[in-house]
């Protein structure tokens, strides 16, 4: 048994049956009452298919649950069974009921206990390099979804650590949510591009439904975390610093863009919002808060070895937002802290991207929207990027939908 199994899986073991054969691929899908897992299924098995795929379903639920959940719950596991009786299927499918802890439970906990029995199953015939799909219960994907993730894992050279897969979200049936979900996902692609422009190394999507991972280097970084909301960003970017991670443009997953109050921000929560006050425009980091951070990417080399007053004088030449967020961050301190912990320059910019890692940036960000930038419409902002980013090949109106639509056709080249 592995250390990280030993000492940081989830203690249970979920299935007890023998592996036959190899197992290449596992998907892990966390469902919370959920009443349409057999779309989900359904898209799975029309697949390509591909040997060696298992698909691990985690229903999940808090000891405490509403009646109504612990109902819908039971429901989709007569589902799932009738289902699975019923068909063919192209991959081996298992089921699990998960009730924990209210103050674990959560859909980080569910992605946990179905990612450390994938790692369980892949250990015990010896297969270290498995590959960990993640997905959810109300998404589907292209019928070549499979093939992509094989072909990228098993056939490439060097292979991956990890991978988002291009995603496009479905658009809801109520008319009123349409324009939220094209101006959201603008957003999420805005944000990615504004990081690139900017030389951030690990700009690259974080929604859970599209994530890959090895299951090597899923033990390396300490497996997945029990938050509640966020899981997903905060994973992948522990896993993205271990190099070699990549997209993944040659197939799609189709997330949903239905309303849901099940997780404090994400898609759901932001089309809840979106139907309750009925904006206009989706609001999204300023432009400006990204243009400021770059002279400290640009700049970070020249942070090493250096001295607190040489120090001191270059932060001055910095904005006000970077240099007061760099301040209150303790910046003079971590620097020579970092100094201390590298004995070259490889070795510092390393640590200082452990430093300021995806979620300082977001903080930054966060700084400089309460004090200095305020957000500014999705639509305006994505069209200044695209102004630097592609100014020979601009879009052809500030329509939120060819705004997106021309996103995503740069997201499919990258």
């Amino acid at each position: 048994m592995s250390t990280y199994l030993e000492r940081y899986a989830y203690p249970v073991t979920l299935f007890s049956d023998s592996i036959i054969g190899q197992i290449k691929i596992s998907i892990i899908i966390p469902c919370f009452n959920e009443p349409d897992i057999l779309t989900t299924l359904n898209s799975l098995n029309n697949c390509n298919p591909v040997d060696g795929v298992e698909v691990i379903i985690i229903v999940n639920e808090p000891q405490t649950s509403k009646k109504e959940i612990s109902n819908q719950n039971k429901l989709t596991l007569v589902e799932i069974e009738d289902w699975q009786r019923s068909h063919q299927l192209n991959f081996k499918l298992l089921t699990y009921h998960l009730i924990a802890p209210d103050k674990d439970a959560g859909v980080g906990l569910a992605r946990k206990v179905g990612m450390d029995e994938a790692v369980r199953r892949f250990e015990k015939i010896n297969h270290h390099e498995g590959v960990i799909c993640c997905f959810d219960a109300d998404s589907t994907c292209a019928p070549n979804y499979l093939q992509s993730i094989y072909q990228n894992f098993y056939k490439k050279q060097p292979k991956p650590h990890g991978a988002a897969v291009y995603f496009e979200h479905t658009l809801p049936e109520q008319h009123s949510q349409i324009e939220g979900i094209i101006q959201y996902e603008l957003h999420l692609r805005y944000y990615v591009h504004a990081l690139r422009l900017i030389g951030y190394p690990y700009a690259h999507q974080t929604v859970g439904s599209s994530m890959i991972v090895r299951s090597d280097k899923y033990q390396k970084i300490g497996g997945m975390n029990k938050r509640k909301a966020g899981e997903d960003f905060y994973f992948l970017h522990r896993l993205m610093p271990t190099g070699n991670f990549i997209d993944i443009n040659d197939t799609k997953i189709f997330p949903s863009a239905r309303i849901s109050d099940r997780v404090p921000f994400g898609t759901g929560k932001a089309m809840d919002k979106w139907q309750k006050e009925n904006p206009k425009d989706y609001y999204t980091y300023n432009l400006q808060s990204f243009l400021d951070l770059e002279v400290l990417f640009k700049h970070r080399e020249r942070f090493f070895g250096i001295n607190e007053s040489d120090l001191s004088t270059l932060m001055s030449e910095f904005s006000g937002s970077v240099r007061d967020f760099l301040l209150a961050d303790g910046f003079i301190q971590i620097v020579d802290r970092l100094n201390t912990q590298s004995s070259n320059l490889a070795t510092f910019v390393s640590n200082w991207y452990q430093y300021f890692d995806g979620f300082k940036v977001l903080k930054y960000l966060h700084y400089s929207r309460d004090n200095y930038q305020d957000n500014k419409p999705v639509t305006e902002e994505a069209t200044k990027l695209a102004q630097l980013r592609w100014p020979k090949e601009l879009p052809k109106s500030k329509q939120a939908e060819v705004l997106l639509d021309y996103y995503r056709q740069k997201d499919r080249l990258f």
